[in-house]
């Protein structure tokens, strides 16, 4: 046996997250120090460029590419602190992509080409390779149209001015206006012009007759016309009316069209209703004083309205939550209300669920949970795994979330059991995914097995312990318990106490399980150097030990004790074991070598004895390997190892043996079926028990529930025997009594009532 409280408290620390931090390093002469020739003092004495798109005003002053200062005063340009002698009636400096503009007062631009200024027009406009505007854009509150020609048009003070240029023909121009492909203008009466590309034409509201839909916001739209064919736009919180400042409006976050009315909301959420001189309170129209029906999705529906209240609309593959742009979603296909959240579906089908301030990657919630033990493909349309992956089956091959499977075809049947995805193809092969992503062979796991009964409960013991055969007989009948599992080598000391146990287990009719314990190590406990060295030596004591102990009836032996668990094999002891990389290669041969020698070195002596392999934790990467004669690194051919028991370690910090976890904190797996459809042989749980530092209440409270649990698998789990650990500890870490065979309670109790209470049969 392993030290278990050293070896528990160790795996429980290595439960537990912990973060090394690198403290110190480097030197005292790392730092600058004052007065220093180094880059960083120099960098501190350096200007930067000034940020692309800096104005002054409101910026004090622009420092370009070349590191001139650029300022303004009285509307002259200053470089440097030079007045520049071609400017004047400046309002504004511009440092964008490189390049210094000035706007005057008339908004015409111009641009500095180092020794002068050419005319220009706002730099910002076109920066997107000429974007023809929106269709419904206004200026004001836009600062610029630009029509599918590339023209940029601006107004300032009643004029219009198309490329910086002033239109002749306008004035008293209040608003311009992009619609269905043209430039308008309307002037200070109310009356619309249309340019025809050398002048303007007498007009009509372009916009009658053309409502914006029920239920358009803006944004995302960037204008609503409403049905007297008014144009509404915002701009920096406030509202434009047919190009007119509203006077009434400010911090406006959405403009809404719904039921024939035009509805503002301001960024503290607040609803006013136009009224057509002025705005009234009012709450959101959509709400209907209803959240929306479960189920709902936008597209069809305009919006969904959550149980808070807000107002959700996708458009142009963005979502909006009242009226304000979701930054971390795009290309959305669908948004969905469903029990009580909202979720997203983007183009490649995935779908998010909305948190309160983000979204989460999840499964389209109306498919369900995780499905139902047992599901199969058909008569299912699909299988939702724990980690809400979604698994289908078409024309023979198998998809995981819409990707092909690349190593399947010819696939009849699809199987979600004990946590685990099978497979079985046209020809009745099942074959199950591990959890290194590959398919094993295997058997239909839900077909049920049952061990042979009469030895199900069992006990651990040692070979020095403080009383006689006779009195280990009893204290072992005394609980209820059939086995008992005790370790040995080839010593004379050991082998002797195991005769003499073997003997009187025998006469009282009961199951000794000798434990063989033979490992890596040589008698000076250095590593044997070869797979072979180490077959031989466990050979040799293994076969001394069946020649000893088989007279007395002994017909089953465990070769090796927690082998996979030695730090010459396992590359880090907090890992669950069942990835093949959690093993260390190169000492691969030596484990493999001792554990053949044992099987082969009892049956040279017993053919028909069974011998039984040992793992814990989860460690079905290491079970594979050794039982398909692989080595952690992937290669094969290999000798295999074949047993005719698996073993297994199950403490409570290990987890639920019917719902291992697995490397990464992934969703745990049913053990004893993956063990049963992979190796199709008895099962014995040869230690178990609770963490040493519980109370024994606890540990009454845990002996009931696990063999509640191991009870009512052991008809369709092939579990022979649950061996409790242990009898006699010499404390009350894990022993049930005491040195002198005296009960240790409540424990004593628990195992003793539920024995009585379940008989082995």
């Amino acid at each position: 046996m392993i030290n278990r409280r050293r070896f528990l408290g160790c795996l429980t620390a290595a439960a537990s997250s912990y973060v090394l931090v690198a403290c110190g390093g480097g030197s005292n002469s790392d730092a600058t120090t004052p007065g220093s020739n180094s880059s960083a003092a120099k960098a501190k004495t350096s200007l930067s460029s000034s940020a692309n798109g800096t104005t002054t005003p409101p910026a004090a002053s622009i420092v370009d590419a070349g590191g001139t200062v650029w300022t303004t005063s009285n509307g002259y340009i200053y470089r440097n602190g030079t007045k520049d002698s071609g400017s004047y009636n400046v309002t504004m400096l511009l440092w964008y992509n490189g390049s210094i503009y000035q706007e005057n007062t008339s908004g015409q631009f111009f641009q500095w080409f180092g020794s002068g200024w050419n005319q220009s027009v706002d730099p910002r406009l076109t920066s997107a390779n000429g974007t023809t505007s929106a269709n419904g854009t206004t200026t004001p509150p836009a600062s610029a149209i630009v029509d599918a020609s590339g023209g940029v048009w601006t107004t300032s003070n009643g004029y219009i001015y198309k490329n910086g240029t002033k239109d002749p023909g306008s004035y008293n121009v209040t608003m311009l206006l992009w619609y269905n492909g043209s430039v308008y203008q309307r002037n200070t009466s109310g009356d619309f012009y249309q340019w025809i590309g050398s002048g303007w034409t007498g007009s009509s509201n372009p916009c009658l007759g053309g409502t914006s839909p029920n239920g358009t916001t803006t944004p995302p739209a960037t204008s609503i016309v409403d049905a007297d064919g008014s144009l509404w736009m915002t701009s920096s919180g406030y509202i434009y009316r047919n190009g007119l400042k509203d006077s009434g409006s400010y911090n406006v976050a959405l403009l809404l069209w719904y039921n024939g009315s035009v509805y503002q909301q301001n960024t503290s959420g607040d609803f006013y209703k136009w009224i057509g001189t002025g705005w009234t309170n009012s709450v959101d129209p959509r709400l209907g004083g209803n959240i929306s029906a479960n189920g709902t999705t936008t597209p069809p529906a305009t919006s969904i309205v959550d149980a808070a209240g807000n107002v959700w609309t996708t458009s142009n593959g963005y979502i909006y939550k009242n009226g304000t742009q979701d930054p971390g979603s795009y290309n959305v296909a669908m948004l969905l209300w469903y029990n009580g959240s909202v979720y997203q579906e983007n183009t490649g089908g995935d779908f998010y669920q909305w948190l309160g301030s983000g979204w989460t990657s999840c499964i389209d919630p109306r498919l369900g949970g995780t499905s139902a033990d047992g599901t199969t493909i058909s008569p299912a349309a699909y299988i939702i795994d724990k980690s809400s992956n979604i698994w289908t089956l078409s024309n023979g091959y198998i998809y995981k979330n819409k990707v092909k499977d690349p190593d399947s075809s010819n696939v009849s049947l699809l199987l979600w059991y004990g946590g685990m995805i099978f497979q079985s193809g046209t020809g009745g092969q099942f074959s199950v995914l591990t959890c290194n992503g590959n398919w094993l062979p295997c058997t239909d796991p839900r077909i049920a097995a049952a061990a042979t009964p009469g030895g199900f409960y069992g006990i651990n013991g040692h070979y020095n312990y403080p009383f006689t055969p006779a009195q280990t007989v009893g204290a072992v009948r005394a609980l209820g318990c059939t086995t008992y599992r005790v370790g040995c080598v080839n010593t004379p000391t050991q082998l002797n106490s195991l005769v003499a146990l073997a003997s009187a287990f025998k006469s009282a009719g009961l199951t000794l399980f000798p434990l063989v314990e033979y490992g890596l190590r040589d008698a000076n406990n250095n590593l044997y150097t070869s797979e072979s060295a180490a077959y031989q030596a466990s050979f040799a004591g293994a076969a001394a030990i069946a020649t000893a102990l088989a007279p007395y009836g002994v017909t089953m032996y465990e070769c090796g004790n927690e082998l996979t668990r030695d730090e010459a094999i396992i590359l880090n002891s907090a890992t669950a074991g069942t990835g093949s990389g959690d093993f260390n290669n190169a000492n691969w041969p030596i484990m493999r070598g001792a554990m053949r020698g044992m099987i082969d070195g009892i049956k040279s002596v017993q053919p028909n004895a069974r011998c039984g392999i040992n793992f814990c934790v989860a460690d079905i990467g290491a079970s594979d390997m050794l039982w398909d004669g692989l080595q952690p690194d992937g290669t094969s051919g290999y000798p295999r190892v074949r047993w005719d028991i698996t073993t297994w370690h199950n403490y409570q910090p290990y987890g639920d043996i019917f719902d291992l976890g697995t490397d990464g904190a992934r969703p745990g797996f049913n053990l004893p079926v993956y063990c049963k459809a992979r190796y199709g042989v008895p099962f014995i749980i040869s230690e178990w028990n609770a963490s040493p530092e519980n109370t024994e209440t606890f540990r009454a409270s845990y002996v009931t529930q696990q063999l509640g649990e191991f009870y009512a698998a052991r008809k369709t789990d092939a579990i022979q025997s649950v061996m409790y650990y242990e009898l006699d500890s010499g404390d009350n870490t894990y022993g049930i009594v005491t040195d002198s065979l005296v009960p240790i309670q409540p424990t004593y109790s628990a195992f003793q009532s539920f024995v009585a209470a379940n008989p082995d049969t």
